[in-house]
């Protein structure tokens, strides 16, 4: 999938137009965080980190987002991509493993599906939740 991906251009195309008609940080980091968990539901995580960090890195600068914060905002989101439903690959894995039935385990999942909503939530608009340990040691003027 991601091999399609990259010959299609389509990540750079998605960029260029999300850059040519945002100009809000948090539009941006909203419409971020819906295409990053769209992602994750269909392709691995490291393979998304991968082809994609390059891509929106320099945008996300631009728009004057921390590194350390984007990175954060990436593996959330990728991470809750790949357990949500109806294509996660952690879900299939933990149906076949665990023998249980792929409905019994989408309602048991639903209460952790808000928690880490919510918590993409709150770093993705408080980005010293992600940056303040680094400043406090004082790595790098983040």
């Amino acid at each position: 999938f991601g091999n399609v991906l990259v010959k299609a251009m389509i990540p750079q195309t998605v960029m260029e137009f999300i850059v040519n008609s945002i100009s809000n940080k948090y539009v941006f980091l909203l419409i971020l965080n819906l295409a990053l968990l769209l992602v994750g539901m269909f392709m691995e995580t490291v393979s998304a980190i991968t082809i994609l960090t390059p891509i929106i890195l320099p945008v996300a600068v631009a728009f004057g987002i921390n590194p350390i914060h984007l990175g954060i905002i990436m593996v959330l989101n990728l991470m809750i991509g790949v357990v949500s439903p109806p294509f996660g690959v952690v879900l299939f894995a933990i149906n076949k493993v665990g023998e249980i039935s792929f409905g019994r385990l989408v309602k048991a999942m639903v209460p952790w599906f808000i928690v880490l909503l919510a918590a993409l939530a709150i770093v993705t608009m408080l980005p010293w939740t992600c940056t303040w340990l680094p400043s406090t040691m004082g790595l790098g003027g983040l």
